[in-house]
């Protein structure tokens, strides 16, 4: 085990919203470097995976917010 998980315990805050929201936010998880390089390509796949299947982006954001009832986001 990397000793730098450590560093770093859940709150009982953190703990009490991933309880009700299902998902925990850890800022700087990931190096922005990573993310930059990341996001070009997950775009690009999901660009792909629409256009294979014949789907909008509009599709996704309908799906992706009938699985989070109760839990709407801006975002979708």
């Amino acid at each position: 085990m990397d000793p730098a998980c450590l560093q770093h315990q859940v709150t009982e805050q953190e703990r009490t919203t991933f309880e009700r929201d299902g998902y925990l936010i850890v800022e700087n998880a990931i190096p922005q470097s990573l993310v930059d390089r990341l996001v070009p390509i997950s775009d690009r796949v999901d660009r792909q995976e629409r256009d294979r299947m014949g789907k909008s982006p509009e599709d996704g954001r309908q799906r992706e917010a009938s699985l989070l009832p109760g839990k709407q986001q801006p975002e979708y």
